[in-house]
């Protein structure tokens, strides 16, 4: 030191002068930036020129300009095809829709479709038009749901006219040459067939002892073809309704030692005695049972839908009640588990078919409880009813 001034530090001017050249670089870096909003701002403002615009055309994209033009051209004429098209579908939709005058012309207060379109010149391309189609259809509504509803009245009055008639012809008998006709040509018949009077109680005596005399089997098949030869042949059925049940009748013929007679039986019956000649019968129909019933009464195979006998049952823990039951009028082999809270009895399940089977399993059936557990039990059907082909 000795007296002599001392000297800043050299850092002190380093840094001095670093922070003047970050502020002038600073305020050069925003200068730029005004300068460069100021330009996007003036060109949003200001349109391009005619130079500027085609070298942006020419460097986006890189095709001549007659290529441009030739493809304005392409979509513009089919631009056009496809207004005229739109026009002739829409002139069709008005005539068919179109409701007609006593002249046979259309009403022209419903639907209006200007004959010629009028060509409008655009200001901007004077050199071309642009088509301008005015169409105004309004469909007759009201019109068309009044006649909707006069042909369901009419098809309603026409159903019960002819169930009035299937009813007042219930009770006569069909003559022998249109029953001989029927059996060769194996034709069903409308459902206004004449009803057959059931046979004599003599008949029926007959045939309940001939199945209570019937010996045990050892199987279904055997069971439910026990009848068989009671039972001629099969000629036509029918579907009628007695209150909320309905059921399947069959025309049949029975055999020489019950005075050939011809009677209607029930579907149920005619299952349990002559099973084979049902099925047989049901297979001359395309689609079988199903497509025989629907033919004449849609929907009609889901509501004469009934077990013919119920073969087990079996409870899971938190299920219901299950039965193994087998259909009447179809094959043996299609068993299927029915829960029984779905099953009603009367309409889907004959009372006494499960009376039968309560008394053949020993046991009392499980309940629904969601605890209750049953195994699953099978029975054997070795004899046919009792009540089978009794009066009803």
């Amino acid at each position: 030191m000795n007296g002599a001034t001392q000297r800043k530090p050299r850092s002190h001017k380093l840094n001095s002068d670093r922070v003047r050249r970050g502020w002038v670089t600073r305020k050069k870096n925003q200068a730029l930036k005004a300068a460069q909003r100021e330009v996007i701002r003036r060109r949003k403002k200001k349109p391009l020129n005619r130079a500027a615009k085609q070298h942006a055309q020419l460097s986006k994209v890189n095709k001549p300009s007659s290529w441009t033009s030739e493809r304005a051209k392409k979509a513009w004429v089919t631009r056009k095809a496809n207004q005229a098209l739109r026009l002739a579908a829409a002139q069709r939709q008005t005539q068919l829709f179109m409701p007609q005058d006593e002249d046979g012309e259309g009403c022209s207060s419903v639907a209006s479709v200007t004959d010629e379109p009028s060509v409008i010149e655009s200001p901007a391309a004077p050199d071309r038009a642009k088509l301008r189609v005015s169409l105004v259809v309004t469909f007759p509504v009201r019109e068309i749901l009044v006649k909707v509803a006069a042909r369901k009245e009419a098809e309603l009055k026409e159903l019960q006219a002819h169930m009035q008639a299937s009813k007042e012809d219930a009770h006569d008998e069909p003559d022998d040459g249109e029953l001989e006709a029927q059996e060769d040509a194996h034709d069903e018949p409308d459902d206004g067939d004449p009803v057959i009077e059931e046979p004599s109680c003599e008949v029926r005596n007959n045939l309940a002892e001939d199945l209570a005399a019937a010996t045990d089997h050892d199987n279904l098949s055997d069971v439910v073809n026990i009848g068989k030869d009671m039972v001629e042949s099969i000629h036509f059925h029918r579907v009628t309704q007695v209150g909320l049940a309905y059921k399947v009748e069959l025309f049949v013929q029975l055999a020489e030692r019950y005075s050939h007679d011809r009677v209607w039986k029930d579907e149920l019956d005619l299952s349990w005695i002559a099973s084979d000649k049902l099925l047989a019968y049901w297979n001359r129909f395309a689609g079988g049972r199903d497509g025989a019933l629907d033919a004449a009464h849609p929907g009609a195979c889901f509501r004469t839908k009934k077990i013919l006998a119920v073969l087990g049952h079996r409870k899971t823990r938190f299920g219901s009640l299950e039965l193994k039951v087998v259909y009447q009028g179809g094959n043996l082999g299609k068993v299927a588990w029915v829960e029984k809270r779905f099953l009603r009895l009367g309409l889907d399940l004959d009372e006494r078919t499960f009376t039968d089977y309560c008394k053949a399993v020993r046991s009392p059936i499980p309940s629904d409880d969601f605890y209750v557990i049953a195994e699953e039990t099978t029975v054997d059907i070795r004899r046919c009813p009792a009540w089978v082909m009794q009066t009803e």
